[in-house]
């Protein structure tokens, strides 16, 4: 499949999904399981490497449309040269990578570095025969307290402050500061996180972090495009904490994402980018801190 086909054929199926009211790849009820040691995140599972970017929403689409059980991938040469056999007629999911083709200037002879999409095809590990028992593993439940402590962790290493008071949340850029109910308010824990993984996300397009630009006013195209940052920053670091996303989405934000995806079939590839160098650069941030007091205190509220 050519990216350009890519592009639409993603592109249609999240707004065929909005139209019809049903629930994007990131809003599934996935089962909490760590089978295979991976759990909701799309796994490279010959090298234990998370996917990142628009392959996270693709992998859950394909991990929904069939039934998957595991959330564990791997390429045909990858299979092959771990001693396990793709099964005959089993049918690839597409996948994209970025990579760097030089050429040559013909009127200076300068080398230049043009950047381009490939597409790349991937197994689901129910597709995959005679896998190494590491791999083969039973599915394992999750404790959800060690869950939470571990999202409390990198909401709070992440050093963004976050005030907890008022009845809505927000991020506001003046004072880069994230506002937030008490914990105790939301109905559920994963509602909790959800909501502040999407404010987080926010966050991290400051000026002084990864510096994304906002949309100046409610409705405006950027405005739109930037809460399509922050719903899919919002998934990918619950799905790194194996927490799920509810469907919780403002009809407003949804008639934005519209708008956004019918101009430019590119946007919700450039979106999960973002969203994806969000949640890296959060759980950078939180993986330097040892000790955070805060997550004790909410936790204890939760």
């Amino acid at each position: 499949m050519h990216t350009t086909d890519l592009h639409s054929a993603v592109t249609d199926r999240i707004v065929s999904e909005i139209e019809k009211g049903g629930l994007l790849p990131w809003q599934k009820p996935w089962a909490v399981t760590r089978s295979n040691g991976i759990g909701i995140m799309p796994t490279n599972a010959a090298t234990g490497r998370p996917y990142s970017g628009i392959n996270i929403a693709l992998l859950w689409f394909a991990a929904g449309d069939h039934g998957y059980p595991s959330h564990g991938w791997m390429g045909f040469k990858q299979a092959h040269d771990l001693g396990a056999r793709v099964r005959a007629g089993e049918k690839s999911t597409s996948i994209v990578y970025a990579t760097v083709l030089e050429k040559e200037n013909e009127e200076t002879e300068e080398t230049i570095l043009q950047p381009i999409i490939r597409v790349h095809r991937v197994f689901n590990l129910a597709q995959i025969d005679n896998l190494p028992p590491h791999l083969c593993e039973p599915p394992a439940e999750v404790p959800a307290e060690l869950t939470y402590q571990d999202a409390l962790r990198t909401l709070d290493g992440s050093g963004i402050k976050v005030e907890y008071r008022g009845d809505r949340a927000c991020y506001i850029p003046s004072v880069d500061i994230i506002r937030m109910p008490q914990a105790k308010a939301f109905q559920t824990e994963e509602a909790f996180f959800q909501t502040a993984f999407h404010e987080l996300t926010h966050a991290t397009g400051h000026k002084s972090r990864l510096d994304r630009e906002f949309g100046k006013r409610f409705g405006d195209e950027r405005y739109a495009f930037e809460e399509l940052v922050a719903e899919l920053g919002s998934a990918f670091l619950c799905a790194h904490h194996d927490i799920q996303p509810g469907n919780s989405s403002d009809a407003s934000y949804i008639a934005g994402w519209l708008k956004v995806l019918k101009q430019d079939k590119r946007a919700i590839f450039t979106a999960a980018s973002h969203a994806s160098k969000a949640a890296d650069w959060v759980r950078e941030q939180a993986a330097k801190v040892v000790d955070c007091p805060a997550a004790r205190e909410i936790q204890a509220s939760l």
